[in-house]
């Protein structure tokens, strides 16, 4: 028995771990009560898991992706499943209020299974690696929220955000940024057909509006990656994407950038948009404020950690550090002939990057064969010489708040599909 185990565990909680282990590592029910008697008789629920979770039922489920089977997957929740998986994943049952955060957090099955596929006590078990000893048994509640119904290209979502955000309030009162409507036309042109089997990742994902967006473009796709170093954000990103639609999005809870390790996010911050890095000078200078450590990782490693062998379309918002976000990359943007969507702020570039915006704007276009803008009615049109490109930089900065988006792309084919 492990070693966290010690204590008996009650037969109905181990009937129900069991009953649980099943769901979330293999996407089913135990085949019969018998089968659930026999594993439930070893007293040992982290046992259960780690048999489970090398099996290899449970590779092939991983490689295949194989729909869910049962009504559990969009059933709500109760504090059964929550105390299941505190056995499964730690060999203990989480206290009443752990028990109501994760609730908040995952209120159905789906919702429970990708926080749950996602844990790096998961991964220990199935890798047989030693458990990380885990700081909170379960995730932290979140700020106060709400919800309400969006409308994007003709579908109604239902998102959750932050109360008191400056950008939830916008999208709240049914303001939908004009960079989301204009990555969802994007990535429809350029996946023409519904993109079947391709991989999109939205780097910056903010509660998930633009990752709903692509995934809404290209119906088809096999993979969409969110990546959002906020705690707050994530926790509404992942609520958001499994409410819509998309349990299976991959959600990582960390920042990209041109090398692996560390770095400092201020975890306080009342907008979501303004979660921005910060140097350890700044976090020792800033009283008062909340300074929290985040794993950043290189985009062609996080791509390949997924075992994904292409990339379609890449959605990059990350506040002035979208130029540290390629260069992580190497050379698997052009090796994939990926079709990039990123911000252009002016401010954030300046301000958070310490760059000179007409430098970026210029290093972009000579990475790329083509770099597209946005008219004032929306349009897309090639940036095709430095004229044009001094061009943007007027208008953004004069006519459009310091700030716009752009198309980094391999071709131009995507523009004959343009509507």
């Amino acid at each position: 028995m492990n070693a966290a185990s010690q204590t008996p565990v009650a037969q109905t909680d181990m009937v129900a771990a069991v009953r649980w282990a099943y769901r979330l590592v293999l996407g089913r029910d135990p085949e019969s009560d018998k089968v659930i008697a026999n594993w439930a008789s070893l007293q040992d629920p982290q046992a259960v898991l780690r048999h489970l979770a090398r099996s290899g039922e449970a590779a092939e489920v991983a490689a295949t992706n194989r729909p869910l089977i049962g009504t559990w997957p969009d059933a709500p929740l109760d504090a059964e499943a929550i105390r299941a998986t505190g056995l499964l994943l730690h060999g203990t049952l989480p206290a009443p209020e752990e028990v109501e955060a994760t609730l908040q957090l995952c209120p159905t099955g789906t919702a429970l299974r990708e926080a749950f596929l996602d844990s790096a006590a998961y991964a220990a078990a199935r890798d047989g690696r030693e458990a990380p000893v885990p700081v909170e048994a379960a995730p932290q509640p979140l700020p106060p929220h709400s919800e309400a119904e969006v409308t994007l290209d003709g579908r109604r979502l239902r998102i959750r955000g932050q109360e008191e955000d400056a950008y939830w309030s916008a999208l709240r009162h049914g303001v939908v940024e004009s960079s989301v409507i204009s990555l969802l036309r994007v990535t429809r042109a350029h996946l023409a057909g519904g993109g079947q089997g391709a991989v999109l990742m939205d780097v910056g994902a903010n509660i998930g509006l633009a990752s709903l967006a692509m995934a809404q473009a290209a119906p088809g796709h096999a993979v969409l990656l969110a990546i959002e170093p906020n705690a707050a954000n994530a926790g509404h990103l992942r609520h958001n994407l499994a409410a819509n639609g998309l349990p299976r999005a991959r959600v990582e809870e960390m920042a990209l950038g041109a090398r692996g390790g560390e770095a400092e996010f201020m975890a306080d911050a009342r907008n979501s948009a303004t979660g921005h890095l910060v140097a350890h000078e700044a976090a020792a200078a800033g009283a008062g404020r909340t300074v929290r450590r985040v794993p950043v990782q290189r985009l062609d490693r996080l791509l390949a950690d997924h075992g994904c062998e292409r990339l379609d379309v890449l959605k990059v918002d990350v506040e002035g550090g979208e130029d540290e976000v390629l260069a992580g990359a190497g050379d698997l943007l052009a090796r994939y002939r990926t079709l990039v969507h990123i911000e252009f702020n002016l401010w954030t570039i300046m301000a958070m990057a310490g760059a000179n915006p007409r430098r970026v704007l210029e290093n972009w276009a000579a990475a790329f064969p083509h770099i597209v803008a946005f008219g004032d009615d929306g349009n897309p049109a090639p940036l095709k010489d430095n004229a044009l490109l001094m061009w943007f930089l007027y208008v953004t900065t004069t006519k459009r708040g310091g700030m716009g988006d752009l198309v980094l792309c391999h071709d131009l084919e995507w523009l004959k599909r343009w509507k």
